[in-house]
């Protein structure tokens, strides 16, 4: 993921599949190579690498989270729901909100959208107040 950093994507991508050869059962080696692949704009890698994770480690929220986005890109809303749903119902995290209501807003559905928007408004709201009286 260094050098996913770096934006040198094919030495990501390659170090990454190399990672996956040496220990194929480790879900996060298969998570990180979907999100690669998601940012390049491979959405039927990126669905595999992350079904891949999802399947090795069912209980890692974020996987859910990012196969939703890659399912909504794809136009399959409601598989993209259900990922999505599955990830609020393993973690609740505001970006998984945000996400969901991006891509509820992008296929036209603006009352559920909005709720998700809202949702996400009202923790990230909490998460600052929070931070400001950490500091």
């Amino acid at each position: 993921m260094c050098f996913f950093g770096q934006r040198k994507f094919v030495a990501a991508v390659s170090a990454l599949k190399r990672a996956i050869y040496l220990d194929p059962f480790l879900s996060i080696t298969a998570y990180n190579l979907g999100l690669v692949h998601l940012s390049l704009g491979q959405l039927a890698s990126a669905f595999h690498f992350l079904s891949a994770a999802i399947n090795l480690d069912p209980a890692f929220a974020p996987a859910y989270h990012y196969l939703g986005v890659t399912l909504a890109k794809l136009g399959d809303l409601p598989h993209a729901k259900k990922a999505y749903a599955r990830s609020l119902q393993i973690q609740d995290d505001y970006m998984t909100h945000l996400n969901f209501a991006a891509s509820l807003c992008r296929v036209g559905e603006l009352g559920p959208a909005k709720g998700e928007f809202l949702e996400f408004e009202r923790q990230f709201r909490k998460l600052k107040e929070e931070e400001q009286e950490s500091d």
